[in-house]
């Protein structure tokens, strides 16, 4: 998946409503309409008038129904990104694994360049602090850093 992809934001049905189509659990992916530029969620991008709920004004006036999930929820391991950014430091790593289903989910990384990591070890991050990068932003990183 592209970074753009992986940014786009979904909510994640967390209790049922008086006649909803939806089961506790479905994701709503954001759509645009690319003709109007109207944006909506949906649970089948494929088949908009299915499942169609509508903007995220809507659904973010009921927190009790909807939670907006995170960019790595609910993410197959091959759907995440290579990359990662460390918000807080703005650091970019490659990855070689991922451990999603946990109340802490982590990435793990063996890159050599952070003091303390060496050839061949992994080490456990917090996937909180991150978002998707690209290989492009990696290669941007290093230039930067070997100055």
């Amino acid at each position: 998946m592209t970074t753009d992809e992986l940014l786009n934001t979904r909510y994640i049905i967390i209790a049922d409503y008086p006649n909803s189509p939806y089961k506790i659990g479905d994701i709503l992916h954001k759509y645009t309409w690319v003709e109007t530029a109207t944006s909506f969620y949906t649970t089948d991008p494929e088949c908009l008038i299915q499942g169609t709920i509508g903007t995220s004004e809507i659904i973010e006036s009921y927190p009790s129904i909807f939670r907006k999930m995170e960019w790595w929820e609910g993410r197959a391991p091959e759907d995440m990104p290579k990359y990662l950014k460390v918000i807080e430091t703005g650091e970019i790593e490659k990855t070689t694994r991922y451990f999603i289903d946990t109340k802490i989910p982590a990435y793990y990384t063996g890159i050599l360049e952070k003091k303390g990591i060496f050839k061949g070890e992994e080490t456990p991050f917090n996937l909180k602090a991150t978002l998707p990068a690209t290989e492009e932003e990696i290669y941007d990183y290093q230039k930067f850093y070997q100055k």
